[in-house]
């Protein structure tokens, strides 16, 4: 606009010189204009960042008279219409306190961890942090609460901050953290107060009796804060610790603590030390406990192996949990000659691995062998057929159900599959039917069926597609779901047949829907709650005494392994081989699971339980 108008004035004074006047006052609009642009460019910044300054300055007071859904308006509609104030960071903060205050954890997470994303080098970085480690408490998440604590203290750029994060972790580390989760910190933290994270996971230990852990962590705090005032406190703990040591049995435990596992590794934490604390174990000094999280994963938990091995000294390790992380501790195990005994891994083969490996949870494959030859054998059976699901898992147990029936002298007819999710198992229940209709025809022709039963009321012959077929038995894989969808189906289909399976049967309440069609069902598994047994009676009350509720199947599993690694420890085996020779000859062990006798080739418990479903119960048959 202003080269517009001096054009003009050119123009002016080029063909009327007499226009001074004009020419004047056009100079005079565009000086002002000029300062116009200047106010826009330069002047209405300042003014708004003015208006914003004074909304800032009530929004901090609303805050601190306790009117903090006031407060949170005014800080949202600053950071809504001045995304470019110098204040914007500082309204976050306010806004995500005043969240806090009103209760909002939710929204005040996702603003303090907006900052961080958007302004990863803001001055309040630290302020934020410590605010996540408020929000983290008040969810009842005190590790998480810790680390952002600590994150915020290194960060904070104020000593009053930094003030504040000390006094909000300090009675984390002294109270709520547990032992486990100690120990997770001392590997997740590495900044300047990882000493004190040492200092309070030593104390913990060495209340807790873990004497050896309790000196490496005392003397790592002692080399982190040299010159700490708990120098001295750390001092007497480490001469206590050394003293008891040496008359110490170290037991090891893989357990996954934290993670999608973490409610079954508590559960097995909590057996193993009901079982050290029973006023009926042999008079053996401390037994000491060295756990280690596996967090579920098959790295963690190789890397805990060697951690205990190595630096605990352990005479025997119970654990890992699952099948997938058994694996490389089994390696691990074969590596460095300790024992390992997992109480609930049952893959096939896992202890096959290393001579130091037990499973105390058989395999499906091992149960399959065991069903078929009592079925053989007891039962009498000589024909079957098989039904499991098409997967990684099926496949393997019929192979050795199969293989079980023929070296006992029997046959199995057909192994058949079903896809997993399967609803409709009309086509391979047919192939089994086509199987037996020639042999039912057979049969009634040489007269050993009631021939009345191939014949309607009125007299007539059935069609061979309405005549009952008889089969001596059909295994069937698969869980209670399955189940309830295939029983029916096999006697819609007049397959008269003894049914036979493994611990899918074992759910009775998950079996509600066909229950009809499961009676006289006989099955193998390892272990069923079993009130009536006075071991499981006295093992589930002592565990609801100490910790308010019912003990579960890992809880159960984990509480046996403890104890046998008490007996042996009794009989004189306190070091690794020793204890490897006691295991192997195991054989008549009785725990609250049940019986336990590891196989000398696979290291798999032979202890194994066979049931028939009668009403709404089951009986023992072996």
């Amino acid at each position: 606009m202003a080269s517009r108008i001096c054009q003009k004035m050119y123009e002016l004074r080029s063909s009327r010189p007499h226009a001074h006047r004009l020419a004047s006052l056009l100079i005079s609009v565009v000086i002002n204009l000029h300062a116009f642009n200047l106010f826009f460019s330069q002047g209405l910044s300042d003014y708004l960042g003015d208006s914003s300054k004074v909304v800032f300055k009530q929004a901090r007071e609303l805050y601190g008279d306790g009117e903090y859904q006031l407060a949170l308006e005014r800080f949202e509609y600053l950071l809504a219409t001045f995304p470019t104030d110098r204040h914007y960071t500082g309204s976050m903060i306010m806004a995500s306190k005043c969240r806090l205050r009103l209760g909002k954890y939710d929204s005040a997470e996702r603003g303090l961890k907006g900052l961080l994303e958007q302004f990863p080098q803001s001055s309040y970085r630290g302020v934020a942090y410590i605010l996540l480690g408020d929000v983290a408490f008040l969810r009842g998440e005190p590790l998480e609460s810790t680390l952002n604590y600590l994150r915020g203290f290194e960060l904070a750029e104020r000593r009053s901050d930094r003030e504040r994060a000390c006094q909000s972790f300090l009675p984390l580390l002294e109270k709520h953290l547990t032992l486990e989760e100690l120990e997770r910190l001392s590997w997740q933290h590495r900044g300047k107060l990882l000493g004190e994270v040492f200092f309070h996971k030593g104390r913990r230990e060495s209340e807790a009796g873990q004497s050896r852990r309790a000196i490496r962590s005392l003397e790592r705090f002692l080399v982190l804060s040299p010159g700490d005032v708990k120098g001295p406190q750390a001092e007497k703990l480490l001469e206590v610790a050394r003293k008891t040591v040496t008359t110490h049995l170290v037991v090891g435990v893989l357990a996954p603590l934290s993670g999608a596992f973490a409610d079954y590794g508590n559960s097995m934490v909590r057996g193993i030390k009901l079982a050290l604390a029973d006023k009926s174990n042999p008079e053996l000094g401390q037994v000491e406990l060295a756990i280690e999280d596996t967090r579920g994963e098959a790295v963690a938990a190789a890397l805990a192996m060697r951690a205990l091995v190595q630096e605990d000294e352990v005479a025997a390790i119970i654990g890992p949990l699952r099948s997938e992380t058994a694996v490389g501790v089994a390696v691990n195990a074969d590596c460095h000659r300790f024992p390992v005994i997992t109480p609930t891994a049952s893959e096939a083969g896992i202890a096959g691995l290393s001579d130091y490996v037990y499973q105390l949870s058989p395999s499906s494959e091992s149960m399959a062998r065991g069903l078929a030859s009592y079925a053989v054998r007891s039962l009498k059976i000589k024909e079957f057929a098989t039904l499991v699901p098409d997967d990684s898992h099926g496949p393997k147990v019929s192979t050795a159900f199969k293989e079980e029936v023929e070296k006992s002298g029997g046959k199995v007819l057909k192994e058949l599959y079903y896809a997993p999710g399967q609803t409709d198992f009309k086509e391979p229940l047919g192939q089994i039917r086509e199987i037996l209709i020639d042999k039912t025809k057979s049969l009634w022709e040489s007269g050993e069926l009631d021939s009345s039963i191939f014949f309607d009321d009125r007299g007539d012959t059935l069609p061979p597609e309405e005549w009952p077929v008889y089969l001596r038995g059909l295994f069937i894989l698969g869980y209670p779901e399955d189940l309830n969808l295939i029983t029916p189906q096999v006697a819609f289909s007049i397959i008269k047949t003894q049914l036979l399976g493994l611990e899918g049967f074992s759910d009775l309440e998950a079996l509600r829907p066909s229950r009809d069609y499961v009676q006289d069902a006989v099955f193998c598994c390892h272990f069923i709650e079993d009130q009536d047994d006075s071991r499981w009676f006295s093992f589930s009350k002592k565990y609801r005494e100490k910790y308010g509720e019912s003990p579960d199947w890992v809880a159960a599993l984990s509480y046996d392994c403890a104890k046998l690694l008490l007996q042996a420890f009794a009989s004189g085996a306190v070091i690794p081989e020793k204890v490897n020779e006691y295991l192997k000859k195991t054989s008549t062990y009785s725990g609250v699971t049940g019986k336990i006798k590891f196989d000398k080739s696979t290291g798999e418990n032979q202890g194994m339980r066979i049931y028939r479903i009668q009403g709404n119960s089951w009986q023992k048959l072996k």
